[in-house]
């Protein structure tokens, strides 16, 4: 059917532009921070006053965290002066439409973001810090189409909501994943009350799963090898971007 064509290259089109949507106001959160944040004083990290203000001292904070993965917090207990044990978690969603006159079809779309993450942070110099652990994604990402005008099929005129609609479902494959990052900053430090620390790195999850849903005329179209030629087509998404920026408050 030509409307389905139609409608598979238009929630084609929705994938890419709401992934981009979504990733880009965190990257220019991150610039921002980046750009703004004051350098850390160099006895932060002085070997000399670690010794001396957290010989044998377990501290911990809490932090206001915004990432690629959503908004949320993390418990940060540092068990020596270099390593950090961080547990998390952030969640975002976003509903939107979006309609492309040309194809004549407007979309419903969902964007979820969500995760429990546990990582531990190696504090090898002043001001940079590597990361590493596992995260349990929760990222889903619906994207629907359906016809926004009548169509005609010789002397039959078929309404919008006869043709139906059809959903994609895009999730990872693997819901626990490992992460590696490296940082600017500090999770948590005896010295100060209040810190900061800025966060790149990558999650492996896998090809996405997919799920395909139709209704009315369209169902049909909703099969398996449909469903599996989808999958092919994103399986090169594996890897997911981090990025964070962690405000934390040293409560003991």
């Amino acid at each position: 059917m030509l409307f389905a064509t139609k409608l598979h290259n238009f929630v084609h089109l929705t994938k890419h532009q709401s992934i981009m949507k979504n990733f880009i106001p965190y990257l220019l959160f991150g610039i921002f921070v980046l750009c703004t944040i004051q350098p850390l004083q160099s006895q932060e990290f002085s070997d000399d006053d670690s010794s001396t203000a957290s010989e044998n001292n377990f501290s911990m904070a809490l932090g206001l965290k915004g990432s690629s993965f959503g908004f949320g917090g993390e418990v940060i207990a540092a068990v020596s002066p270099k390593i950090h044990l961080r547990l998390g978690g952030t969640y975002f969603n976003y509903g939107f439409k979006q309609e492309v006159g040309y194809l004549d079809i407007s979309g419903d779309n969902n964007i979820k973001l969500g995760s429990v993450s546990l990582i531990a942070n190696w504090q090898f110099s002043r001001h940079i810090f590597l990361a590493g652990g596992l995260i349990h994604s929760f990222n889903k990402l619906d994207l629907s189409g359906h016809p926004t005008k009548e169509f005609t099929i010789g002397e039959i005129i078929i309404e919008p909501e006869k043709v139906g609609t059809l959903t994609y479902s895009i999730q990872p494959d693997m819901m626990v994943s490992p992460y590696l990052g490296i940082g600017i900053g500090t999770a948590i430090t005896p010295l100060r009350t209040v810190t900061m620390s800025i966060e790149v790195g990558a999650v492996y999850h896998g090809s996405p799963h997919v799920d395909l849903y139709a209704t009315g005329m369209l169902s049909p179209t909703a099969n398996e090898d449909q469903r599996r030629t989808l999958e092919n087509n994103v399986s090169d998404m594996s890897i997911y971007p981090m990025l964070s920026a962690v405000l934390s408050f040293r409560i003991f």
